[in-house]
């Protein structure tokens, strides 16, 4: 599965480094067929992530939809008079 996916953007196991931040049953399954251990340590310090960001989430959420805004082209143009930045969509998975 990863192989294929990967193949279609032209790279290889050797380039990529990710882990997935809330679904211990995802990291555990790309980590096997990876060939790849996952230690306990690594899904603690991912939930222990998890939990703190939840205080967050109001802030993230609004960060998240100010951003989307800012994709619009006169939106963008708007933010370009102010400053150097340029906004990005949140790669999320769900």
């Amino acid at each position: 599965m990863i192989d294929a996916v990967l193949s279609v953007y032209n790279k290889d196991r050797s380039m990529i480094l990710f882990k997935v931040v809330d679904n211990c049953a995802t990291n555990q399954a790309i980590a096997t067929r990876m060939g790849l251990s996952l230690d306990a340590q690594v899904i603690a310090s991912t939930l222990a992530v998890s939990r703190y960001l939840e205080d967050f989430k109001t802030l993230i959420d609004q960060v998240q939809t100010l951003c989307v805004q800012l994709r619009y082209d006169n939106n963008a143009a708007e933010l370009a008079r102010f400053t150097k930045y340029k906004p990005l969509k949140s790669n999320a998975t769900r």
